[in-house]
């Protein structure tokens, strides 16, 4: 950019006459000064022969130049996490969805009281801060959540003391604050993925439980909100639960868990809706058992975290085009239980992993590559 240039994403509102000591740069789609009749200037003249001068630096986000332009460099920002204000309830075993640019934590394990938890509580990532919803009609932990068409979906889980799972689903509406009951899903479970593709909830894989008696599930069952119905999608290859689902270019990609509480899987398999089928993808470099979180941003898969009682704190980032796994910067302070991606950002929520345990909120901000490219 030209010495002294500054950039603003602030609009401007002329109230009253005002006088500019510097530069006006005027950018977007249609930029241009607007007369009261309704004509638009969209050119100016310069002593520069194209508007910007000859060896002044332009800023963009493809390696290939505009015309009349020569790439300088590309520089790598973000990449990196964030403490922001914890979740007020210390609570772990939650699910997480975004709405409207904030985030909702949703249920869980309340350390405190030593019960499953129906508490809502949403982060602004405008404000950096908290407040409480309307609580979740039941009580659970071990429950999955998506958000389609502005609102969110509760899914599954146990009420704990109760070891009975549940088929329960539960509506949030943010515009009114209130909850509503929708069709049971099929198969009770817990600790189940859930994703959201076209509309559509995908309740994948979980852990069925009737009395003493336990089972891996590889069962899909998918929810249309429109119809209010559940079917049933081809079964995932991999029966497991605490495995983590995130949803990239319309296809669904379940990542890890364990299928006998023994093994951690490095297990990835990818679900087509359009073909209704399953294939298998470039496995996790790290076993990743019981309650992986994922969140997908700019069309790649964040692997995010472990609960208590793994020490492993990284972060690995599935990209679709290449099959390939890469590592991401670890999480600063501890296990996280569930995520959400929110404005472009990824939110991820857990606790301590030592007593007494403290609420976590962390906030990543995925890299991006700025090139520079100078006038000729």
């Amino acid at each position: 950019m030209p010495t002294g240039a500054a950039l603003t994403g602030i609009p401007n509102t002329f109230a009253a006459s005002q006088t500019i000591n510097g530069n006006l740069i005027l950018g977007g789609a249609g930029s241009g000064v607007q007369f009261p009749d309704g004509t638009t200037q969209m050119t100016a003249a310069t002593g520069f022969g194209g508007g910007v001068p000859s060896g002044s630096m332009i800023l963009g986000n493809s390696p290939v130049p505009p015309p009349g332009y020569t790439l300088v460099s590309g520089s790598a920002i973000g990449g990196l996490w964030k403490s922001v204000t914890p979740m007020p309830t210390t609570r772990t075993a939650l699910a997480a969805a975004a709405v409207n640019g904030k985030v909702y934590a949703i249920g869980g394990f309340d350390i405190t009281n030593a019960n499953a938890s129906n508490t809502v509580e949403v982060y602004d990532p405008s404000s950096k801060s908290w407040s409480t919803a309307a609580s979740m009609p039941t009580a659970r932990q071990y429950l999955g959540a998506a958000a389609v068409n502005g609102k969110i979906y509760a899914i599954g889980g146990v009420p704990y003391p109760s070891i009975n799972v549940l088929t329960t689903v539960e509506v949030y509406d943010p515009n009114s604050n209130t909850w509503s009951t929708a069709a049971s899903m099929p198969t009770a479970r817990s600790v189940l993925a859930v994703a959201a593709v076209n509309g559509k909830i995908y309740a994948i894989g979980g852990f069925t439980q009737s009395g003493s008696i336990g089972t891996s599930l590889g069962t899909v069952e998918v929810y249309d909100p429109n119809s209010n119905s559940w079917s049933t999608a081809a079964s995932m290859p991999t029966a497991r639960f605490g495995l983590a689902a995130a949803a990239v270019n319309g296809k669904v990609y379940a990542i890890g868990g364990s299928g006998n509480f023994a093994n951690n899987l490095k297990t990835v398999e990818v679900y087509d809706p359009s073909s209704n089928s399953w294939s298998t993808a470039a496995s996790t470099p790290t076993g990743t058992g019981n309650l992986l979180a994922a969140a997908a941003v700019n069309g790649m898969v964040y692997a995010i975290g472990f609960p208590i009682g793994f020490s492993n704190l990284g972060v690995e980032v599935y990209d679709p085009s290449s099959n390939s796994w890469s590592t991401a910067a670890s999480l600063p302070t501890g296990p996280i239980w569930a995520a959400a991606d929110a404005n472009g950002l990824i939110y991820a929520l857990g606790v301590t992993d030592a007593f007494p345990f403290i609420s976590l909120a962390e906030e990543y901000s995925p890299p991006v590559t700025i090139y520079i490219y100078i006038k000729n």
